[in-house]
Protein backbone atom coordinates (compact mmCIF):
# COMPACT_ATOMS: atom_id res chain seq x y z
CA UNK A 1 0.00 0.00 0.00
CA UNK A 2 2.50 2.37 0.51
CA UNK A 3 3.42 3.04 -2.96
CA UNK A 4 0.02 3.77 -3.33
CA UNK A 5 -1.54 7.42 -4.11
CA UNK A 6 -4.64 9.14 -4.60
CA UNK A 7 -4.24 12.61 -6.21
CA UNK A 8 -6.54 15.26 -5.06
CA UNK A 9 -7.22 18.35 -8.02
CA UNK A 10 -8.04 21.23 -6.14
CA UNK A 11 -8.36 24.64 -8.72
CA UNK A 12 -11.47 26.88 -9.89
CA UNK A 13 -12.79 25.85 -13.29
CA UNK A 14 -10.96 26.22 -16.86
CA UNK A 15 -7.76 25.78 -15.02
CA UNK A 16 -6.29 22.90 -16.26
CA UNK A 17 -7.47 20.42 -13.67
CA UNK A 18 -8.99 17.92 -16.57
CA UNK A 19 -6.27 18.57 -19.01
CA UNK A 20 -3.36 17.53 -16.08
CA UNK A 21 -5.14 14.89 -14.81
CA UNK A 22 -5.38 12.83 -18.05
CA UNK A 23 -1.71 13.91 -19.11
CA UNK A 24 -0.21 12.48 -15.76
CA UNK A 25 -2.38 9.86 -16.05
CA UNK A 26 -1.54 8.93 -19.28
CA UNK A 27 2.26 9.45 -18.54
CA UNK A 28 2.14 7.11 -15.48
CA UNK A 29 0.55 4.64 -17.28
CA UNK A 30 3.27 4.43 -19.81
CA UNK A 31 5.92 4.13 -17.41
CA UNK A 32 4.14 1.10 -16.19
CA UNK A 33 2.26 2.68 -13.28
CA UNK A 34 -1.74 1.59 -13.16
CA UNK A 35 -3.43 4.94 -12.96
CA UNK A 36 -6.63 6.08 -13.48
CA UNK A 37 -8.53 9.20 -13.34
CA UNK A 38 -12.02 9.55 -11.67
CA UNK A 39 -13.40 13.02 -13.15
CA UNK A 40 -16.64 13.86 -11.08
CA UNK A 41 -17.97 15.86 -14.29
CA UNK A 42 -18.14 12.70 -16.42
CA UNK A 43 -19.98 10.89 -13.23
CA UNK A 44 -22.57 13.84 -12.89
CA UNK A 45 -23.38 13.52 -17.22
CA UNK A 46 -23.92 9.97 -16.18
CA UNK A 47 -26.00 10.19 -13.58
CA UNK A 48 -28.28 13.01 -13.98
CA UNK A 49 -28.33 13.23 -17.66
CA UNK A 50 -29.06 15.90 -19.73
CA UNK A 51 -27.40 19.32 -19.72
CA UNK A 52 -26.79 21.30 -16.93
CA UNK A 53 -26.19 24.78 -17.36
CA UNK A 54 -24.56 27.20 -15.14
CA UNK A 55 -27.30 27.74 -12.61
CA UNK A 56 -26.91 23.76 -11.67
CA UNK A 57 -23.30 25.68 -10.19
CA UNK A 58 -24.97 27.99 -7.97
CA UNK A 59 -23.92 27.49 -4.52
CA UNK A 60 -26.90 29.03 -2.98
CA UNK A 61 -28.82 26.40 -4.47
CA UNK A 62 -28.72 23.51 -1.66
CA UNK A 63 -30.63 21.41 -3.32
CA UNK A 64 -28.08 21.46 -6.44
CA UNK A 65 -25.19 21.57 -3.95
CA UNK A 66 -26.54 18.33 -2.41
CA UNK A 67 -26.67 16.43 -5.73
CA UNK A 68 -23.08 18.05 -6.38
CA UNK A 69 -21.75 16.56 -3.33
CA UNK A 70 -23.69 13.21 -3.56
CA UNK A 71 -22.09 12.24 -7.09
CA UNK A 72 -18.94 13.36 -5.84
CA UNK A 73 -18.89 10.46 -3.02
CA UNK A 74 -20.20 7.83 -5.32
CA UNK A 75 -17.08 8.87 -7.80
CA UNK A 76 -14.59 9.19 -4.71
CA UNK A 77 -15.90 5.64 -3.27
CA UNK A 78 -15.47 4.17 -7.16
CA UNK A 79 -11.99 5.35 -6.76
CA UNK A 80 -11.27 4.06 -3.41
CA UNK A 81 -12.52 0.44 -4.67
CA UNK A 82 -10.40 0.76 -7.74
CA UNK A 83 -7.17 1.56 -6.08
CA UNK A 84 -8.21 -1.25 -3.20
CA UNK A 85 -7.65 -3.77 -6.27
CA UNK A 86 -5.57 -2.73 -8.84
CA UNK A 87 -4.64 0.47 -8.81
CA UNK A 88 -1.54 2.36 -8.32
CA UNK A 89 -1.80 5.69 -8.12
CA UNK A 90 -5.88 7.26 -8.99
CA UNK A 91 -6.36 10.57 -9.69
CA UNK A 92 -9.56 12.34 -8.52
CA UNK A 93 -10.19 15.26 -11.25
CA UNK A 94 -12.95 17.57 -9.18
CA UNK A 95 -13.04 21.57 -8.05
CA UNK A 96 -12.81 20.57 -4.14
CA UNK A 97 -12.72 24.42 -3.90
CA UNK A 98 -13.51 24.52 -0.30
CA UNK A 99 -11.57 23.52 3.14
CA UNK A 100 -15.09 21.72 3.83
CA UNK A 101 -14.65 18.62 0.83
CA UNK A 102 -11.42 18.37 1.05
CA UNK A 103 -11.73 17.57 5.19
CA UNK A 104 -14.67 15.07 4.11
CA UNK A 105 -11.86 13.58 1.61
CA UNK A 106 -9.12 13.57 4.00
CA UNK A 107 -11.35 11.87 6.45
CA UNK A 108 -12.92 9.43 4.56
CA UNK A 109 -10.71 7.70 2.81
CA UNK A 110 -9.75 4.99 5.30
CA UNK A 111 -6.40 3.01 5.30
CA UNK A 112 -5.18 5.38 2.73
CA UNK A 113 -5.02 9.02 4.58
CA UNK A 114 -1.30 9.04 4.61
CA UNK A 115 -1.44 8.51 1.41
CA UNK A 116 -3.17 11.48 -0.27
CA UNK A 117 -1.29 13.99 -2.34
CA UNK A 118 -3.39 17.55 -3.38
CA UNK A 119 -2.54 19.25 -6.28
CA UNK A 120 -3.75 22.67 -6.61
CA UNK A 121 -3.71 24.77 -10.47
CA UNK A 122 -3.92 28.22 -9.40
CA UNK A 123 -4.05 30.61 -12.55
CA UNK A 124 -4.18 34.35 -12.79
CA UNK A 125 -2.88 34.44 -16.43
CA UNK A 126 -5.43 35.27 -18.81
CA UNK A 127 -4.23 33.40 -22.00
CA UNK A 128 -3.77 30.28 -19.96
CA UNK A 129 -7.53 30.89 -18.95
CA UNK A 130 -8.93 31.43 -22.34
CA UNK A 131 -6.37 28.16 -23.71
CA UNK A 132 -8.29 26.22 -21.12
CA UNK A 133 -12.10 27.71 -21.94
CA UNK A 134 -11.33 27.44 -25.29
CA UNK A 135 -10.58 23.87 -24.27
CA UNK A 136 -13.44 23.66 -21.95
CA UNK A 137 -16.41 24.44 -24.45
CA UNK A 138 -15.37 21.43 -26.63
CA UNK A 139 -15.97 19.14 -23.54
CA UNK A 140 -18.77 16.37 -23.39
CA UNK A 141 -21.08 19.16 -21.25
CA UNK A 142 -21.24 21.68 -24.74
CA UNK A 143 -20.44 19.06 -27.47
CA UNK A 144 -24.44 19.38 -28.26
CA UNK A 145 -24.23 23.38 -27.40
CA UNK A 146 -25.64 26.19 -29.72
CA UNK A 147 -22.98 27.41 -30.55
CA UNK A 148 -19.84 28.86 -29.28
CA UNK A 149 -21.13 32.08 -27.90
CA UNK A 150 -23.23 30.58 -25.67
CA UNK A 151 -20.96 28.15 -24.03
CA UNK A 152 -18.52 31.00 -23.17
CA UNK A 153 -20.79 32.71 -21.50
CA UNK A 154 -22.19 29.45 -19.98
CA UNK A 155 -19.40 28.36 -18.60
CA UNK A 156 -17.86 32.23 -17.82
CA UNK A 157 -20.70 32.26 -15.46
CA UNK A 158 -19.98 29.08 -13.86
CA UNK A 159 -16.84 30.16 -12.88
CA UNK A 160 -18.36 33.12 -11.68
CA UNK A 161 -20.49 31.10 -9.26
CA UNK A 162 -17.07 29.06 -8.11
CA UNK A 163 -15.03 32.54 -7.76
CA UNK A 164 -17.73 33.59 -4.90
CA UNK A 165 -16.73 30.16 -2.91
CA UNK A 166 -13.31 29.24 -3.72
CA UNK A 167 -10.91 28.61 -0.83
CA UNK A 168 -7.07 27.69 -1.93
CA UNK A 169 -5.18 25.36 0.37
CA UNK A 170 -3.45 26.52 3.75
CA UNK A 171 -1.27 25.01 6.15
CA UNK A 172 -3.02 24.27 8.55
CA UNK A 173 -5.22 22.04 6.65
CA UNK A 174 -2.29 19.84 7.50
CA UNK A 175 -2.15 18.32 4.01
CA UNK A 176 0.94 17.15 1.57
CA UNK A 177 0.30 19.49 -1.61
CA UNK A 178 1.87 20.70 -4.55
CA UNK A 179 0.79 24.04 -5.76
CA UNK A 180 0.51 25.02 -9.49
CA UNK A 181 1.10 28.96 -10.66
CA UNK A 182 -0.06 29.21 -13.86
CA UNK A 183 0.80 25.87 -14.70
CA UNK A 184 4.94 25.78 -14.04
CA UNK A 185 5.37 29.58 -13.77
CA UNK A 186 6.18 28.94 -9.58
CA UNK A 187 5.61 26.02 -7.57
CA UNK A 188 4.95 25.33 -3.88
CA UNK A 189 5.26 22.00 -2.58
CA UNK A 190 4.61 20.63 1.12
CA UNK A 191 5.58 17.32 3.12
CA UNK A 192 5.95 15.25 -0.10
CA UNK A 193 8.18 12.79 -0.42
CA UNK A 194 8.53 9.18 -1.93
CA UNK A 195 9.62 7.18 -5.48
CA UNK A 196 6.41 7.83 -7.14
CA UNK A 197 6.22 11.19 -5.79
CA UNK A 198 9.18 11.93 -7.56
CA UNK A 199 7.89 10.49 -10.67
CA UNK A 200 4.66 13.01 -10.39
CA UNK A 201 6.27 15.76 -9.12
CA UNK A 202 8.83 15.66 -12.15
CA UNK A 203 6.25 15.70 -14.84
CA UNK A 204 4.00 18.71 -13.18
CA UNK A 205 7.06 20.56 -12.96
CA UNK A 206 7.65 20.25 -16.76
CA UNK A 207 3.72 20.41 -17.91
CA UNK A 208 2.79 23.02 -20.09
CA UNK A 209 -0.64 23.84 -21.52
CA UNK A 210 0.10 22.78 -25.47
CA UNK A 211 -2.75 23.91 -27.92
CA UNK A 212 -0.48 23.16 -31.06
CA UNK A 213 -0.06 20.18 -32.69
CA UNK A 214 2.86 17.38 -32.53
CA UNK A 215 3.50 16.09 -35.48
CA UNK A 216 5.97 11.97 -35.87
CA UNK A 217 7.43 10.93 -39.11
CA UNK A 218 9.94 7.94 -39.49
CA UNK A 219 13.12 9.50 -41.68
CA UNK A 220 12.80 8.86 -45.65
CA UNK A 221 13.70 5.55 -46.66
CA UNK A 222 17.74 4.42 -45.84
CA UNK A 223 19.55 2.31 -47.67
CA UNK A 224 19.22 -0.05 -44.50
CA UNK A 225 15.41 -0.06 -45.04
CA UNK A 226 16.12 -0.63 -49.27
CA UNK A 227 18.16 -3.81 -48.08
CA UNK A 228 16.35 -4.73 -45.07
CA UNK A 229 18.85 -4.55 -42.88
CA UNK A 230 18.39 -3.38 -39.21
CA UNK A 231 20.18 -0.55 -37.34
CA UNK A 232 23.35 1.18 -38.09
CA UNK A 233 23.55 4.59 -39.39
CA UNK A 234 23.05 4.94 -43.18
CA UNK A 235 21.85 7.51 -45.52
CA UNK A 236 19.08 8.11 -47.04
CA UNK A 237 18.30 6.94 -50.76
CA UNK A 238 17.12 8.95 -53.56
CA UNK A 239 13.34 8.24 -52.25
CA UNK A 240 14.37 9.07 -48.81
CA UNK A 241 15.43 12.23 -50.26
CA UNK A 242 12.36 13.28 -52.04
CA UNK A 243 10.30 12.49 -49.12
CA UNK A 244 12.51 14.89 -47.32
CA UNK A 245 11.64 17.50 -49.59
CA UNK A 246 7.53 16.71 -49.78
CA UNK A 247 8.09 16.98 -45.64
CA UNK A 248 9.53 20.75 -45.62
CA UNK A 249 6.85 21.72 -48.20
CA UNK A 250 4.27 19.92 -46.48
CA UNK A 251 5.27 21.78 -43.26
CA UNK A 252 5.64 25.22 -44.34
CA UNK A 253 2.57 24.73 -45.74
CA UNK A 254 0.47 23.80 -43.22
CA UNK A 255 1.79 25.93 -40.23
CA UNK A 256 3.63 29.08 -39.91
CA UNK A 257 7.86 29.32 -39.19
CA UNK A 258 7.98 29.40 -35.42
CA UNK A 259 8.23 24.97 -34.71
CA UNK A 260 10.58 23.13 -33.02
CA UNK A 261 12.56 20.46 -34.76
CA UNK A 262 13.48 17.38 -32.87
CA UNK A 263 15.86 14.64 -34.72
CA UNK A 264 17.69 11.75 -33.48
CA UNK A 265 21.26 11.79 -33.94
CA UNK A 266 21.96 9.24 -37.04
CA UNK A 267 22.51 10.57 -40.43
CA UNK A 268 18.98 9.16 -41.76
CA UNK A 269 16.74 11.55 -39.72
CA UNK A 270 19.22 14.59 -39.82
CA UNK A 271 19.08 14.19 -43.36
CA UNK A 272 15.57 14.15 -43.80
CA UNK A 273 15.16 17.50 -41.57
CA UNK A 274 17.91 19.30 -44.34
CA UNK A 275 15.59 21.07 -45.92
CA UNK A 276 14.37 22.86 -42.95
CA UNK A 277 16.09 26.41 -42.05
CA UNK A 278 14.75 26.39 -38.57
CA UNK A 279 17.63 24.78 -36.16
CA UNK A 280 17.34 21.58 -35.20
CA UNK A 281 17.65 19.59 -31.96
CA UNK A 282 19.85 16.31 -32.22
CA UNK A 283 18.82 13.97 -29.25
CA UNK A 284 20.57 11.01 -28.48
CA UNK A 285 17.15 10.00 -26.59
CA UNK A 286 15.48 9.57 -30.07
CA UNK A 287 18.23 7.05 -31.62
CA UNK A 288 16.53 3.89 -33.21
CA UNK A 289 16.20 0.61 -30.49
CA UNK A 290 19.73 -0.62 -30.76
CA UNK A 291 19.82 -4.70 -32.27
CA UNK A 292 22.94 -5.80 -30.45
CA UNK A 293 25.15 -8.40 -31.79
CA UNK A 294 22.31 -8.18 -34.70
CA UNK A 295 22.87 -4.65 -35.58
CA UNK A 296 24.06 -3.83 -39.13
CA UNK A 297 22.77 -7.49 -40.25
CA UNK A 298 19.81 -8.55 -42.35
CA UNK A 299 16.77 -9.71 -41.35
CA UNK A 300 17.21 -13.30 -43.35
CA UNK A 301 21.04 -13.19 -41.71
CA UNK A 302 19.43 -13.08 -38.40
CA UNK A 303 16.76 -15.87 -39.31
CA UNK A 304 19.97 -17.90 -40.47
CA UNK A 305 22.69 -17.52 -37.42
CA UNK A 306 20.71 -16.33 -34.90
CA UNK A 307 17.34 -18.55 -34.80
CA UNK A 308 16.57 -18.41 -30.68
CA UNK A 309 16.69 -14.43 -30.77
CA UNK A 310 14.31 -14.76 -33.56
CA UNK A 311 11.84 -17.66 -31.47
CA UNK A 312 12.46 -15.29 -28.56
CA UNK A 313 11.55 -11.80 -30.25
CA UNK A 314 8.32 -13.16 -31.67
CA UNK A 315 7.55 -14.74 -27.91
CA UNK A 316 7.57 -11.67 -26.60
CA UNK A 317 8.80 -8.02 -28.65
CA UNK A 318 7.55 -5.87 -25.70
CA UNK A 319 10.35 -7.29 -23.22
CA UNK A 320 12.71 -9.24 -25.34
CA UNK A 321 16.47 -7.39 -25.82
CA UNK A 322 18.66 -8.21 -28.46
CA UNK A 323 21.67 -9.64 -26.85
CA UNK A 324 24.15 -6.39 -26.20
CA UNK A 325 21.30 -4.15 -27.39
CA UNK A 326 17.74 -2.65 -26.19
CA UNK A 327 14.02 -3.61 -25.59
CA UNK A 328 10.82 -2.01 -25.88
CA UNK A 329 10.52 -1.84 -22.45
CA UNK A 330 14.37 -0.37 -22.38
CA UNK A 331 13.11 2.42 -24.89
CA UNK A 332 10.33 3.62 -22.69
CA UNK A 333 13.07 3.98 -19.99
CA UNK A 334 15.11 6.35 -22.62
CA UNK A 335 12.26 8.41 -23.38
CA UNK A 336 10.38 9.22 -20.40
CA UNK A 337 13.01 12.32 -20.14
CA UNK A 338 12.38 13.07 -23.90
CA UNK A 339 8.78 13.26 -23.15
CA UNK A 340 9.67 15.88 -19.92
CA UNK A 341 11.86 17.57 -22.31
CA UNK A 342 8.99 18.43 -24.79
CA UNK A 343 6.14 18.93 -22.18
CA UNK A 344 7.89 22.56 -21.73
CA UNK A 345 7.46 24.05 -25.36
CA UNK A 346 3.98 25.94 -26.58
CA UNK A 347 4.53 25.88 -29.94
CA UNK A 348 3.94 23.03 -32.62
CA UNK A 349 6.91 20.47 -32.58
CA UNK A 350 7.99 18.44 -35.56
CA UNK A 351 9.72 15.03 -34.65
CA UNK A 352 11.94 12.99 -37.25
CA UNK A 353 12.94 9.87 -36.05
CA UNK A 354 12.51 5.85 -36.16
CA UNK A 355 9.99 2.91 -36.59
CA UNK A 356 10.36 1.95 -32.62
CA UNK A 357 10.82 5.19 -31.51
CA UNK A 358 7.48 6.58 -33.23
CA UNK A 359 5.66 3.34 -31.96
CA UNK A 360 6.57 4.08 -28.35
CA UNK A 361 6.08 7.91 -28.60
CA UNK A 362 2.72 6.81 -30.06
CA UNK A 363 2.06 4.84 -27.31
CA UNK A 364 2.40 7.53 -24.70
CA UNK A 365 0.47 10.37 -26.76
CA UNK A 366 -2.33 8.11 -27.47
CA UNK A 367 -2.85 6.12 -24.31
CA UNK A 368 -1.44 2.30 -26.42
CA UNK A 369 -1.03 -0.67 -24.04
CA UNK A 370 2.47 -1.89 -23.39
CA UNK A 371 2.01 -4.93 -25.05
CA UNK A 372 0.32 -3.48 -28.29
CA UNK A 373 2.95 -1.44 -28.97
CA UNK A 374 5.71 -3.12 -30.83
CA UNK A 375 2.66 -4.06 -33.17
CA UNK A 376 1.63 -0.46 -33.90
CA UNK A 377 1.55 -0.01 -38.13
CA UNK A 378 4.16 2.81 -38.49
CA UNK A 379 4.80 3.65 -42.47
CA UNK A 380 7.57 5.13 -44.22
CA UNK A 381 6.44 8.64 -45.73
CA UNK A 382 3.98 9.03 -43.59
CA UNK A 383 3.05 12.02 -41.30
CA UNK A 384 1.16 11.57 -38.42
CA UNK A 385 -0.34 14.66 -36.75
CA UNK A 386 -1.47 14.47 -33.25
CA UNK A 387 -4.03 17.42 -31.76
CA UNK A 388 -4.33 17.89 -28.53
CA UNK A 389 -7.46 18.21 -26.48
CA UNK A 390 -8.52 18.29 -23.08
CA UNK A 391 -8.68 14.40 -22.72
CA UNK A 392 -6.07 13.27 -25.37
CA UNK A 393 -5.29 13.73 -28.59
CA UNK A 394 -6.63 13.81 -31.98
CA UNK A 395 -4.59 11.46 -34.42
CA UNK A 396 -4.06 11.58 -38.26
CA UNK A 397 -2.04 10.29 -40.91
CA UNK A 398 -1.16 11.87 -44.11
CA UNK A 399 1.03 9.52 -46.91
CA UNK A 400 2.60 12.38 -48.28
CA UNK A 401 4.56 10.13 -51.30
CA UNK A 402 3.74 6.36 -52.51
Amino acid sequence: MSNKIIIILVGMPARGKSYTSNNLSRYLNWCGINSKVFNCGDYRRKIIGGFQDANFFDFNNQENFNKKEEISKICFNDLINWIDDTGEIAIFDATNSIKERRSFLKYNCGKYSDNLLFVELITNNKDIILNNLNLKIKSQDYVNSRDKKFATDDFKKRIAFYNNIYQTIEDNENLRYIKLINFNEKIFINNVFGINESLVMSYLMNLKLNNFPIYLTRHGQSENNLNMIIGGDPNITNLGDKYAKELHRHMCNEISDDFVIFTSCLNRTIQTAKYFKQDKIHSRLLNEIHGGICENMSYKDIEQIYPKICKERKEDKLRFRYPQGESYIDLIERLKYFVLELNKYNKPILIIAHNAIIKVLLGYFIGIKHDKIPYSEIELNTLIRLTPNSHNYAITYNKLIN
